[in-house]
């Protein structure tokens, strides 16, 4: 049985201008993501996996290129589909710990839940129950 596409990178490059100086970042990455597949993207410090991870998740727009969602060419997507299409199919654990000071771990956990879901009591609710659960075992 063979495995959906759900990812395609093609032929992604990124480039940042800073006055006349260019820097490309990423030059003519292709990737493919199957279904329920694993991978980790490894590479020296400053090499472009976090840009590669960002274009790849919409987080930022490839200089030249093309990323394919579930069938779906996002460079036709708007901001506000980028941020839909973020919020039900990624999740992010940003290495500079973008988390809002006033939430505590949970809170921040629980923001994409809520968003999702509206309705917080439920949520918070679901989450201690699962916690109690847990102490149990």
């Amino acid at each position: 049985m063979s495995k959906k596409t759900i990812l395609t990178a093609e032929k992604v490059s990124k480039t940042y201008s800073n006055g006349s100086k260019k820097t490309r970042v990423l030059e003519q990455i292709d990737l493919q993501v199957e279904e329920g597949e694993f991978l980790a993207i490894t590479g020296r410090s400053g090499s472009g996996k976090s840009t590669l991870l960002y274009i790849l998740s919409l987080l930022d727009r490839p200089s030249e290129g093309r990323i394919i969602f579930q069938n779906c060419d996002t460079g036709a997507f708007s901001d506000k589909k980028d941020a839909r299409c973020r919020l039900y199919n990624f999740g992010f654990v940003f290495q500079n710990y973008a988390l809002l000071p006033e939430l505590t771990a949970l809170g921040n956990v629980m923001l994409s839940v809520v968003e999702c879901r509206s309705d917080w009591s439920t949520v918070r609710e679901e989450s201690i129950d699962d916690r109690s659960d847990r102490r149990d075992e």
